[in-house]
């Protein structure tokens, strides 16, 4: 929705969503998902681009459990490649992990 001066506030359109278990991207719900893999290796499922209402999401890595991965996988290619993974490393004071901003291109997810 935009504001004042055509600003667009973020709390009006991004939803969280805290998980700690493999999980589907729901479309109609999802924007952020907040992935925690202290308990274990998470696979992130996209959806299929065709059927996607949304065509961009951030996925953010929120523990620093090194043994464990968060793998980002399906709805077609992203950067060329079936799966990618966010490490522990790259949050803010090694706190918490990687983020990944992903926007379907028409042919495969892009990572911004």
């Amino acid at each position: 929705r935009a504001g004042k001066w055509g600003i667009v506030h973020a709390q009006d359109w991004l939803t969280v969503r805290a998980v700690a278990a493999d999980t589907t991207l729901i479309p109609a719900t999802d924007s952020v998902i907040a992935v925690s893999a202290a308990g274990g290796s998470r696979t992130i499922t996209l959806v299929a681009p065709v059927d996607c209402e949304r065509r961009d999401f951030w996925i953010k890595r929120t523990d620093n459990v090194v043994a464990n991965t968060v793998t980002l996988t399906g709805g077609g290619n992203i950067e060329g490649v079936a799966s990618i993974t966010l490490s522990t490393v790259g949050g803010f004071g090694g706190n918490y992990g990687e983020s990944a901003h992903i926007v379907w291109t028409g042919t495969e997810w892009l990572v911004i």
